[in-house]
């Protein structure tokens, strides 16, 4: 057996199953370096804008869709440093929305940058537009 790092140690681990080198790697650091994405029933992917990654100042906010033919608006949140629950009350909380109307399905981590579909009233989408969010 090979002797495990000093780290890997201090963590309980003893020995390795194999004598074999590891392959490399790196613990993440940077929210960036985890990336978390969503896939829809149809299989279909809400992809993360790599080019926003780099991005301190607030972006454009774009909803698709016919805003007046619904009764509530889709939404594309790219997010990093918040999860899905904080985007959702800083929502309802700016948008004068009970925390109940800002909806998702599922969640997605804190430290990492992560897109996901909210939906939100579309009597709402005056005031989301208005919007300067950082890091949302």
């Amino acid at each position: 057996m090979k002797e495990v790092f000093p780290l890997e140690k201090a963590i309980g681990m003893e020995l390795y199953s194999t004598t074999t080198d590891g392959i490399g790697g790196s613990i993440k650091s940077r929210f960036e370096d985890f990336i978390v994405e969503e896939i829809f029933p149809d299989m279909s992917l809400l992809e993360v804008d790599r080019t926003l990654l780099d991005t301190i100042s607030p972006i454009d906010q774009t909803v698709d869709g016919d805003p007046t033919r619904a009764r509530f608006i889709h939404l594309a949140v790219q997010k990093m440093g918040f999860n899905t629950m904080d985007v959702a009350s800083l929502l309802g909380s700016l948008l004068r929305l009970p925390r109940h109307l800002v909806s998702y399905a599922g969640l997605k981590d804190k430290r990492a940058v992560t897109i996901q579909r909210m939906s939100i009233p579309k009597n709402a989408l005056a005031e989301l537009r208005e919007l300067e969010l950082s890091r949302i």
